[in-house]
């Protein structure tokens, strides 16, 4: 089987040191990443780990636009914890996800960034456009400075809606299967 007839994709990008994982991705490569992963529009699992990767909201927008195109996904694994996306593109992200039509398993990390309410609130208008979302592993932040109390609020109450027994608040994360 070659790459362009694969269904399922699992990448995860570091240099290793001989004392520490160091991470240089950056913008040009998550945007060359973006377009190779792009045309495998037949994908129905992927799991992407760039964390520590220097990944700013043009390499996030870059690859959101690229995630958007994979409209036979149903399964979602995005790490991006621990680089540089602020709200734009968090909400990039938001936008192009949001048009998976058979997405059913997100796993979102994106602790560690900038993300304020602005951006969580664009994850919460997402998951609210999910049709069949059925599982949801979410870490927005956890740099609680940065975070309002308004985007936790906004994430929670769409969680809330959505699972049994409610959602959580700063640093959400939602396991459990989700009911419509």
């Amino acid at each position: 089987m070659t790459l362009q007839n694969a269904d399922r994709l699992v990448l995860k990008t570091w240099m290793r040191s001989t004392t520490t994982t160091v991470h240089y991705l950056g913008v040009k490569g998550s945007k060359a990443l973006a377009e190779n992963v792009g045309p495998l529009v037949q994908l129905k699992f992927l799991a992407i780990d760039l964390e520590c990767n220097f990944i700013n909201d043009a390499g996030c927008t870059a690859l959101a636009e690229k995630l958007g195109d994979l409209v036979q996904l149903q399964t979602l694994k995005l790490n991006l914890r621990s680089n540089s996306v602020k709200n734009g593109g968090c909400t990039a992200l938001a936008v192009h996800l949001s048009g998976l039509p058979r997405l059913e398993s997100l796993v979102l990390l994106l602790a560690d960034n900038g993300i304020s309410a602005e951006g969580c609130k664009a994850v919460a208008n997402m998951i609210s456009r999910l049709p069949h979302l059925t599982s949801l592993a979410l870490e927005l932040t956890r740099m609680r400075d940065i975070l309002h109390e308004e985007g936790c609020i906004a994430v929670a109450k769409t969680v809330s809606g959505l699972v049994e027994g409610g959602g959580g608040g700063c640093g959400l994360a939602v396991h459990d299967r989700l009911r419509r």
